[in-house]
């Protein structure tokens, strides 16, 4: 079962066509952007809705997949124009927008209630028998998320989270600024 092909749009793009050029304007950038966090609420949105015991690779895994794709492939067109622009506008606007899109994907994704339905997925299939009937490849994916979701601190009290949170946000701050001085060089 392939999960992350034939898509016709990401974020609004016919088959990603239109994001391989060198051509993006800032205001492209800012339309990127806003349609992948769009995209991703929706997605996200859909994923919560689904009932603990109904939980299937289909309705809850495959589209949380698709999800991380798309939102790679535009934070990559997004990113790459601070690295390569000779132009200081877009360089600023593709660091800003790199900003915002991994800080309010992060706050979408890096939830409890998101943790929790793929861990309740994994729980269901492996009762429902669903679980050996996927590849070790989507197996992986399951493990591999549910790991990430335990390392990124959502098993830490609500105090020792906060203090994270504050930490990651100082580093990424940091990380933006030495982005925007290397990208003036």
């Amino acid at each position: 079962q392939t999960v992350l092909t034939n898509s016709t749009s990401i974020a609004g793009i016919n088959n990603g066509a239109d994001m391989i050029r060198w051509n993006h304007t800032p205001d492209d950038l800012q339309k990127l952007t806003e349609s992948a966090l769009e995209d991703g609420e929706k997605v996200i949105t859909q994923i919560l809705k689904v009932p603990k015991k109904q939980k299937t690779y289909a309705n809850t895994i495959a589209p949380f997949a698709k999800y991380e794709s798309d939102q790679g492939t535009i934070g990559s067109v997004v990113h790459f124009y601070s690295q390569v622009s000779p132009y200081e506008k877009l360089r600023d606007a593709s660091t800003k927008y790199t900003q915002i899109m991994g800080e309010k994907g992060t706050k979408l994704t890096e939830t409890k209630e998101l943790f929790e339905c793929i861990r309740d997925f994994k729980v269901q299939s492996l009762s429902s028998g669903e679980w050996a009937n996927l590849s070790s490849e989507q197996q992986r994916y399951v493990n591999k998320t549910i790991d990430a979701y335990q390392h990124s601190g959502l098993m830490l009290d609500d105090k020792d989270r906060k203090k994270l949170e504050k930490l990651r946000n100082e580093l990424g701050e940091i990380q933006t600024k030495a982005e925007i001085g290397r990208a003036h060089v």
